[in-house]
């Protein structure tokens, strides 16, 4: 029998490894195609928000500078877009709750598998967020068949996307605060912004709100990948 990886290690040094990369030379390379990951499933959070609230999602589309677009239609407005900034943090919890349970990771990683397919055959509209469809899925159908054999490499790379995935996400909502307080600039208008018009709510308390949830899916994430190595399923 194989000795179980110090999962404590190894989700400490992913998480280093998260922090210090943007930051090192060359760590954009490693940082941008996470950087589109985390667009598309923000998007994919929207998408997923109107569909389920009885919305019609007509496109997504990705661009190179990392920002994106979803086109729905109907749905319950408010949730629809709080649900972008969520939705790459779920994901990142999601997939370290697949890492960790070897009971599990298989349906959790196939209904992942399902949705990244819809999302590629259905939604995805120019050619970046075609690929980036195709790149989840095939990457989701790999961990679904390694995942339970993997070895310390392997579980690293799932802590850091995953871990990458929430932090990410907070980043993005930091500047999301920024935007709102005047602070900045945003190109657009942000998703803070478009609740502020629905609901009359300041952006920027929407913004902490979001800010404050990732947080805490963020920080119960890497306990769970911290805690992993006690040996409980």
């Amino acid at each position: 029998m194989t000795e179980r990886p110090d999962r404590q290690l190894i989700a400490l040094a992913a998480l280093l490894c998260v922090i210090v990369v943007p930051f090192v030379p060359l760590g954009t390379i490693v940082v941008y195609p996470l950087s589109l990951l985390v667009t598309s499933l923000h998007e994919m959070g929207h998408a997923l928000a109107a569909l389920l609230t009885g919305g019609r999602v007509h496109s997504i589309l990705i661009y190179p500078d990392t920002s994106g677009v979803t086109w729905s239609s109907g749905g319950i407005r408010w949730i629809v877009a709080s649900a972008g900034y969520l939705g790459s943090t779920f994901f990142g919890f999601v997939l370290l709750i697949a890492a960790q349970n070897g009971r599990m990771h298989r349906w959790i990683l196939g209904l992942l598998l399902i949705w990244f397919l819809g999302f590629t055959i259905f939604f995805a509209r120019n050619w970046l967020a075609i690929t980036l469809g195709i790149a989840m899925v095939v990457g989701v159908s790999i961990l679904a068949k390694r995942v339970q054999a993997a070895g310390g490499a392997m579980y690293f790379l799932l802590d850091f996307v995953a871990l990458s995935s929430c932090l990410y996400a907070i980043k993005d909502l930091a500047d999301l605060t920024r935007f709102s307080f005047g602070m900045a600039t945003a190109s657009g208008k942000t998703d803070a912004q478009t609740l502020a018009d629905l609901t009359g709510v300041h952006a920027a308390v929407w913004a902490f709100g979001w800010a404050l949830l990732s947080l805490v899916a963020a920080w119960l994430a890497t306990r769970m990948a911290w805690r992993s190595a006690d040996g409980t399923e």
